[in-house]
């Protein structure tokens, strides 16, 4: 045990599981978990930072050793509910474990989560107005609220933020790890670049609250924020977390190379609400079918591929704690 003013911070084993806390001690519980891979892997360096940090708020803290991530998804479910509050200190791939984990609890169970950024992009943080800071972004927990957000569902797996194929899906995952750790999110820049002279587009359909649409796109993404692999932005007019409906983005294949890269190109500068290159609508319900199995993305992790699948949202389904930055009109303007 590390003793910190203000703070109490256990370290969780298979033998304080169950002794940690006293009966009568009434603060809140929370426990931390650490993706110490995450990023440029510096976390272990902010950790000292953030534990300051933690130190004014009113918690019990309990810090998880590392896990991998099958460990993770396998104890996360069994250990949720004897905490108040879940801070996940990593990218977006630890937040997608966690939501994974809270989903698979009855709805009375889900305890709010915390966000940390310490990733290479953070998109679902920069869509919050988390600051990317770890330090600045345990601040604003002094203030923060739970708001109840929206989650998707792939086949049997939650996603956060996005599910997404074509091209630039797969940089998240396919960039190597060295490069990310030396440059950050300007290797993902990089990759994408590299990956122009190189796109693949694919045939298929997708039902989108009961209308069909047909084509061959170079892209495909279904989303549920303002940032998407911290290459495509959306505004806060066209993204809504909390209503129930993700927003889907297509774009179509020109056929011709020197047109595809001309589209993406474009797209990359500006997402339209709908256009000749691209088709942009909010929706409920999703239902993909293509004739070729297709690689998927989930929250910036390999998604498996498919050939058949549909996608739900689940409404206002788990609670993220939101800085007051985000503001009401995040939560109720679209266009």
């Amino acid at each position: 045990m590390l003793n910190l003013p203000k703070l109490s911070l256990h370290l969780l084993t298979r033998n304080t599981m169950g002794k940690l806390f006293s009966k009568t001690d009434r603060r809140k519980r929370a426990l931390l978990i650490i993706n110490y891979k995450s990023g440029k892997g510096g976390n272990t360096f902010a950790l000292g930072a953030v534990i300051k940090s933690l130190a004014e708020l009113p918690y019990i803290v309990t810090l998880m050793p590392p896990q991998s991530a099958a460990d993770l998804r396998t104890a996360l479910p069994l250990m949720l509910p004897d905490f108040d509050l879940i801070i996940a200190l990593g990218g977006d791939g630890t937040v997608n474990i966690v939501i994974n984990a809270l989903m698979s609890l009855p709805p009375e169970f889900r305890v709010p989560l915390a966000i940390i950024p310490a990733g290479t992009t953070c998109d679902y943080a920069r869509t919050l107005k988390i600051s990317l800071n770890p330090t600045k972004a345990v601040q604003q927990l002094a203030t923060a609220k739970p708001l109840a957000i929206d989650i998707g569902q792939l086949g049997e797996r939650y996603f956060t933020y996005v599910a997404s194929f074509g091209a630039f899906s797969d940089i998240s995952y396919t960039t190597p790890t060295e490069l990310k750790k030396k440059l950050g999110h300007l290797a993902y820049i990089i990759e994408g670049i590299k990956g122009l002279s190189n796109l693949t587009s694919y045939d298929f359909s997708v039902t989108v609250d009961g209308v069909e649409i047909n084509g061959r796109f170079l892209f495909m993404a279904l989303s549920n924020s303002r940032s998407i692999g911290g290459l495509l932005k959306l505004s806060d007019r066209q993204v809504n977390i909390a209503d129930g409906e993700f927003e889907l983005l297509l774009i179509r294949d020109p056929s011709w190379q020197f047109m595809r890269t001309a589209t993406m190109a474009k797209i990359l500068v500006n997402i339209p609400n709908g256009n000749d290159d691209a088709i942009f609508l909010h929706g409920s319900s999703f239902h993909f079918r293509s004739e070729q199995k297709i690689p998927w993305t989930i929250d910036g992790e390999y998604g498996g591929q498919f050939t058949d699948v549909a996608v739900k949202i689940h409404h206002q389904a788990v609670k993220i704690m939101i800085p007051t930055s985000f503001g009401r009109s995040s939560t109720n303007i679209k266009a």
